[in-house]
């Protein structure tokens, strides 16, 4: 039982140094970043190398990741008025959703690309903010219900 803790240890020690050797967590640290493994995910996949493709997958999953939480915002914009939130914070909602209705990872990708890349100086948000305004800019909450 020893050995295998101990070579259980060995493994995860061995996974989590090679998750930092390619780069991990980067993503979040630099827009300079995102727009490359952005880049690589809007390339044709078969030019990509393994370590192109797993940064890829990061972009995607990252641009995915937030879209999807900011598509929550729109829901709590709509919440049932049984839900206590005062309009301010029905309307703050709206305002800082996303509404990704139609769009394919994808598009959502190219539009964080070509985003930063008409506003270099929004870069200096960071890769979260940067990616949030793109987002809402190009897709926000659908107006409001009539009540």
């Amino acid at each position: 039982m020893k050995h295998l803790s101990v070579a259980v240890i060995a493994l995860g020690f061995l996974i989590s140094s090679h998750s930092t050797s390619i780069g991990a967590n980067t993503i979040a640290n630099s827009v300079d970043e995102l727009v490359k493994r952005c880049t690589y995910a809007l390339a044709d996949g078969a030019d990509l190398n393994w370590a192109q493709g797993f940064e890829a997958g990061e972009c995607i999953g990252w641009i995915t990741g937030i879209s999807k939480s900011m598509h929550q915002q729109c829901a709590i914009a709509d919440a049932h008025p049984s839900i206590p939130l005062t309009p301010d914070h029905r309307d703050y909602a709206r305002l800082q959703g996303h509404d990704p209705k139609g769009y394919s990872n994808g598009a959502l990708v190219r539009i964080v690309v070509k985003y930063a890349e008409e506003n270099p100086e929004r870069w200096k948000l960071g890769p979260y903010y940067m990616t949030t305004e793109a987002l809402r800019k190009a897709a926000p909450c659908p107006p409001k219900k009539a009540d």
